[in-house]
Order: C-alpha cells, then sequence, then structure tokens
C-alpha cells in the first residue's frame, strides 16, 4: 500500500469496487494520526526548548519516534488487510450448497471467515490506542507551535478506533458463536472506554494550551 498514491487510493474508494471501504479509510486515518504525532516529534527534538528537559523526557521523545514509524507502517497494512478478509470472506458466499455436506463446509467457511474480518479491524483499534500515550507526550512536551497537529490527530485516532469497531460489529452480527460474540462485545466497549478518556485528555491539554475552554 505505500508505493499507492493517495488520489488513486481516494478514487477507489469512490468508485463502484467493494474494497477498499470503510476499513481501509480507519486504516487510512491511523496513519495519518501517527504521521502527525511523528511530525510533532521531529519537529520538537533537538530544538532550544527541547534541550532543556530531563534526559527521561528526550528519551520519551526519541523511542517515541520509533514507536510511531512502525505503528504509521502497521496502520497502513491494515488497509491491505481489510481487503484481503473482505474479499475472503465474500468467496465463502460462493461455496457450492447443492449437498448437505457442501451446505456444512460453507456455513463452517463463513464462520471462520466472519472471525478473520473482525480480526483484522480489532487488532488495528487496538494497536490504534498506543498512540494516544504517544499523543499525550507530545501535547505536553512536543513544540507547542504544533499544538494543533497533535488535536488533529488525536481527532482522527479517534476516528480510527470508533470506525475499527463499527467493522467489528459487522462482522461480529453474522457470527453464530454466542460465548465469542459476549467475548468480541466485552472488548470492544473496553476499547471505546479508553478510546473516549483518551480522547478527552488529549483534546483537554491541547484546548488549554490553544487558549480555549474545553
Amino acid at each position: 500500500m505505500k508505493n499507492v498514491k493517495i488520489g488513486d487510493f481516494i478514487e477507489d474508494l469512490y468508485s463502484d469496487k467493494p474494497a477498499p471501504g470503510g476499513g481501509g479509510a480507519a486504516a487510512l486515518a491511523g496513519a495519518l494520526s501517527s504521521a502527525l504525532c511523528g511530525m510533532v516529534y521531529n519537529l520538537s527534538v533537538h530544538k532550544k526548548f527541547f534541550e532543556e528537559y530531563d534526559e527521561n523526557i528526550k528519551n520519551e521523545f526519541f523511542t517515541g519516534l520509533e514507536k510511531l514509524d512502525k505503528l504509521k507502517d502497521k496502520m497502513i497494512d491494515y488497509i491491505a488487510k481489510d481487503g484481503e478478509a473482505f474479499n475472503g470472506l465474500m468467496s465463502t458466499f460462493k461455496l457450492p450448497k447443492d449437498t448437505e455436506e457442501e451446505k456444512k463446509y460453507r456455513t463452517e467457511a463463513i464462520q471462520k471467515a466472519y472471525k478473520d474480518s473482525l480480526n483484522s479491524p480489532l487488532a488495528m483499534v487496538e494497536e490504534a490506542l498506543e498512540v494516544y500515550e504517544l499523543l499525550i507526550i507530545g501535547a505536553n512536551y512536543g513544540n507547542p507551535n504544533l499544538i494543533s497537529d497533535i488535536s488533529v490527530g488525536a481527532l482522527m485516532l479517534n476516528s480510527t478506533i470508533r470506525s475499527g469497531i463499527v467493522n467489528v460489529n459487522i462482522n461480529l452480527a453474522g457470527i453464530k458463536d454466542l460465548d465469542y460474540k459476549t467475548s468480541i462485545e466485552a472488548k470492544c466497549n473496553e476499547i471505546l472506554k479508553l478510546n473516549e478518556e483518551n480522547t478527552k485528555e488529549v483534546e483537554e491539554i491541547c484546548m488549554k494550551k490553544l487558549g480555549f475552554k474545553y
């Protein structure tokens, strides 16, 4: 996906192709959020104000840059993974169902494909949560001229996570295993709770630094 131009990706989204879709768009937002945070970090290290920080804070930025570099790449990978999972699910609906044996195999294949399809957005949102810690550090100690970029990054990450959970739920609806569904629903609720708490924390810091009441 790194070799795909953003304009071409958007045209694919606009087209009548079933993939990429919402899952890919959510992953792209996650990549953009990670990249925005990385920009703030890159434009903070070695600045005059940065040199006044203690070594612990400096190390947070340097290790944070390494994490963000990996996270943005992972988010890009999830664009392709989402499309692959969707295509895999669609292929199971085309399996033959003339005999009882074929019906049984088809049903099992569909159930497995639903789980595979939700595993991708679920893994994406779990990894996306890691970006919040880095956004919070950037909001507190990053280049003050770029505080709005941290704010935008947090809002985009919020969108990534909420959108990812939507894609988990749309696949979860087709799964018959009730124990599995209950487990995934509980995990999604916890992720959404953490997402809202983290978004609020970042936005409160940013709005105060921008001089607005939150």
